[in-house]
């Protein structure tokens, strides 16, 4: 499985309020997530590891060199709406488009179970670079909306990050269990 943090280094992605960085919400998640993943047996490559910058070319380069089955992009959503709340997932249908709309539903409900967020469903977006250029079955996730203040505090605490891991996790495994 392919991991990708949204961000890093240079690029802090959305801020929030209280200056609360995307980039640091999405490699805690995945980080998390990973931990749990390796403990169900899987094997993962993640995009980052640190507080680095990384290209969206190489991060579709690192998923299409690896021998993975998913990919999965972590994000915190923002908007000039500060009352903008909730979770949603976004897939491109062009690529891998039934695998990956599975894949999106699947770690959209659990997520929202996970973290009792508003639902703001699955959507398509055949414009994201790290869905376009994928060969694997891609999603990318947004767990709230860091600009809300009340879902900035959320995402600021390791409780929730933890349920978002646990979240996709659950969701990850519906994905692959489906059908059995």
């Amino acid at each position: 499985m392919v991991l990708d943090a949204g961000h890093g280094g240079t690029d802090p992605g959305a801020v929030g309020p209280t200056k609360l960085k995307e980039k640091e919400v999405t490699l805690s998640v995945v980080m998390k997530l990973k931990e749990a993943l390796e403990q169900e047996g899987a094997t993962v490559v993640l995009t980052r590891d640190r507080d680095i910058f990384i290209s969206l070319a190489n991060r579709v380069k690192i998923s299409n060199a690896s021998k993975g089955d998913i990919f999965i992009s972590v994000h915190a959503n923002a908007s000039s709406k500060r009352s903008a709340k909730g979770t949603e997932t976004f897939l491109n249908t062009k690529k891998k488009g039934t695998n990956s709309e599975l894949l999106a539903k699947d770690i959209q409900k659990s997520l929202i179970g996970s973290l009792n967020t508003t639902d703001r469903k699955v959507k398509t977006d055949n414009t994201y670079y790290v869905l376009k250029h994928n060969k694997l079955p891609s999603i990318l996730v947004e767990l709230a909306f860091i600009s809300n203040p009340t879902e900035e505090e959320m995402l600021r605490s390791d409780d929730t990050r933890n349920k978002a891991a646990e979240g996709i996790l659950e969701g990850i495994k519906d994905y692959f269990n489906r059908g059995k």
